[in-house]
C-alpha cells in the first residue's frame, strides 16, 4: 500500500503566482528510500564497502556524491544514502556495515520537495541563510541548514534545481511557505 502524502492537501497539480510566468516548478519527491549511515566513535566504519554500494566516495563536508545513489554529508561522519523506490537499500547498507556503522532508515520520516526554475535560488533565498549566489552554492553542494525556519537538507542538484529534506511533519508548513515566496515569480506544481 502507498504511503500517503504528507502534501496532499496543500500541493495540488496546477500554475499559480502573481505573474502568468513560471519561475519555479515544485515538486514532492515521493517513494524514496532515505537512510542515514553514521560512524560509531571508537569503530573503525567499512566506508569502503559502503561507497561501493553508492557507487561514489562518500562526500566531503557539505558535498554530495551521485553515483548509482546519491549520498548527501549531512554532518560529521554522517552521511544520507538516497535513490529512488523501496526496497533493498536499508539492508545492502546493514550487511555492507557488518555492524561497523550506524545504519537508520529515514524513508518514513522525510518529505524531499524538488524546487527548479529560473529562480531557484531567489525563492529559498527568501528563509535560508546560506548564500545561494552560484559562486557559492555550486552543483554538488549539500548543506544542513533551516529553510522556512525548519531544520533541512538543502541539495544543490545544478544550477536550477534544490532538493529540500525536511522532517514530515514540517513539510505541509514548508510547502505553504514555498507557494507563497514563489508567487511574486509564478509557479507551477507537478504531479510526482
Amino acid at each position: 500500500m502507498a504511503e500517503a502524502s504528507a502534501l496532499q492537501t496543500v500541493l495540488h497539480p496546477g500554475h499559480g503566482g502573481e505573474t502568468g510566468a513560471v519561475g519555479v516548478k515544485i515538486a514532492e519527491r515521493r517513494g524514496l528510500s532515505i537512510v542515514q549511515v553514521s560512524e560509531i566513535p571508537g569503530v573503525a566504519g567499512n566506508r569502503t564497502t559502503i561507497e561501493s554500494i553508492v557507487g561514489a566516495a562518500l562526500p566531503a563536508p557539505n558535498k554530495s556524491a551521485v553515483g548509482r545513489r546519491t549520498a548527501l554529508w549531512v554532518g560529521p561522519g554522517r552521511w544520507f544514502v538516497v535513490e529512488a523506490g523501496r526496497g533493498v537499500l536499508v539492508d545492502e547498507l546493514e550487511k555492507a556495515a557488518g555492524g561497523s556503522l550506524a545504519i537508520t532508515d529515514l524513508s518514513h520520516s522525510r518529505t524531499v520537495l524538488r524546487i527548479s526554475g529560473a529562480k531557484v535560488r531567489d525563492v529559498i533565498a527568501q528563509g535560508c541563510s546560506v548564500d545561494l549566489h552560484p559562486r557559492a552554492a555550486k552543483a554538488g553542494d549539500c548543506f544542513v541548514t533551516s529553510v522556512a525556519r525548519h531544520s533541512a537538507v538543502l541539495h544543490v542538484v545544478d544550477d536550477a534545481t534544490m532538493d529540500v529534506t525536511v522532517y514530515r511533519s514540517f513539510a505541509q508548513d514548508l510547502a505553504e511557505w514555498l507557494l507563497e515566496a514563489a508567487a511574486p515569480y509564478g509557479y507551477e506544481v507537478v504531479g510526482s
